[in-house]
């Protein structure tokens, strides 16, 4: 008798304790966790906080590399124009020798003070990458008025700029189209006996600058014919130069191309013209 009783003790102590249980689960309110506390915007932060850090380092790293690519180019540039001014200077010496030999003593003169104009904007300008389209006009001027009485005034020549508002702050590489100038006098005009003519034209074409040197010389096919049959070979060591420079100053600045193109009249009259295709810099 006392068993059974011990027994249903245990049983109501038990329902008990399960009804206690049921109220206290039924009661009990579950409070989520905020936002910022889940696993998954913990994991996407770390992975974000990650990825700025990755992008710091990757954009740094860009910038180091950039600034050191400029810095070659700046090298490679300063080197190409210390062998480009020896070039032009030799050229141009060669030109007053030429004039002392006929022993034309005042013609010398003049064409000294021409030369020493030239080498002192030669020298300011070699420190420089770019200079304005009105430095460059004045230094072409020079060169091709030197050229001119070379050839005892047997070359016509034109200096123009179109659609250019402001000479003085648009800026162009440094003894840029003076190899090519050289080139077309040296290769196309010099082999011609009379009406040597050089158009030289700096345009505004909104997006970049167009600079066209034109000659109505023997053109390039009879100018290689005659190079063949020469003992001694002139080779346009400024032109090479400039045509590298171009192909460096495409990695910092824009587009710069050179296109040459034959000038074919039906009359039978032949030329060339150069096509240099320049960012403007301003």
């Amino acid at each position: 008798m006392l068993r059974a009783v011990i027994i249903d003790d245990e049983r109501k102590s038990r329902e008990n304790l399960e009804l206690l249980l049921q109220s206290f689960v039924e009661n009990v309110e579950i409070v989520e966790p905020p936002l910022w506390q889940k696993w998954w915007f913990i994991m996407l932060g770390i992975a974000g906080i990650a990825g700025i850090i990755y992008g710091v380092f990757t954009s740094r790293t860009q910038a180091l590399e950039r600034s050191y690519k400029l810095q070659l180019v700046d090298s490679e540039l300063t080197a190409l124009r210390s062998q480009m001014n020896p070039h032009f200077i030799f050229n141009s010496l060669n030109s007053i020798q030429y004039y002392i030999l006929k022993k034309e003593p005042k013609e010398a003169y003049i064409y000294l003070s021409k030369f020493a104009s030239l080498m002192r904007k030669i020298l300011n300008n070699s420190r420089l990458k770019y200079i304005s389209v009105a430095d460059e006009l004045e230094g072409l001027n020079l060169y091709l008025e030197m050229e001119q009485m070379r050839m005892d005034g047997n070359l016509n020549y034109t200096l123009k700029t179109r659609n250019i508002d402001d000479v003085e702050h648009t800026n162009i590489p440094t003894m840029l189209i003076q190899p090519f100038a050289e080139n077309s006098i040296i290769h196309g005009l010099l082999p011609k006996e009379d009406n040597r003519k050089l158009d030289i034209v700096i345009s505004n074409e909104k997006s970049h600058l167009l600079c066209t040197i034109t000659d109505n010389g023997i053109g390039r096919e009879a100018s290689s014919l005659m190079n063949a049959n020469r003992s001694s070979k002139h080779t346009s060591a400024g032109m090479a130069l400039t045509q590298k420079r171009l192909k460096i100053l495409s990695l910092g600045k824009g587009d710069f191309d050179v296109v040459i193109e034959d000038i074919k009249n039906p009359d039978g009259s032949t030329g060339t013209i150069v096509k240099l295709i320049v960012p403007i810099i301003t």
